[in-house]
């Protein structure tokens, strides 16, 4: 187990290879931390999208499927770029989950009808990527 310090300071650089499309860094330091804390579902969801944008494809889906995913957005947010990526049927219904995931949120958050509109009129298409 990691001291809390060095694990923040890892997260931190790992935050910013992924902000910065340092994709193999970013993969690298989130394996790490993976690695250490298996339960921390925030650093397999940006492992997933690294090894993602690597066209590691069927090891970010290994990373998200650890999770229990079916209900966190980001999750089926990533698990749909994946599958769009590999022109994957599964595409469609994880954009729709991801959808349905966010209009609740929203709805949690008190904006209710005109954030679940906004999300229902991009079809999904969130990140612009093409639609199956």
């Amino acid at each position: 187990m990691l001291c809390a310090q060095t694990q923040l300071a890892v997260a931190r650089h790992a935050h910013t290879c992924l902000t910065q499309c340092r994709w193999a860094d970013a993969a690298a330091l989130y394996g790490w931390l993976v690695a250490h804390h298996p339960q921390d579902a925030r650093s397999r969801k940006a492992l997933a999208y690294a090894l993602t944008e690597l066209g590691r494809t069927h090891e970010a889906i290994d990373a998200i499927h650890s999770l229990d995913a079916r209900n966190d957005a980001v999750a089926q947010y990533v698990l749909a770029r994946i599958y769009t990526r590999l022109a994957d049927p599964r595409a469609h219904s994880s954009f729709k989950r991801f959808a349905g995931l966010r209009s609740v949120e929203a709805a949690a958050r008190g904006h209710g009808k005109a954030a679940s509109d906004a999300i229902s009129s991009s079809g999904g298409a969130l990140t612009g990527e093409p639609q199956p």
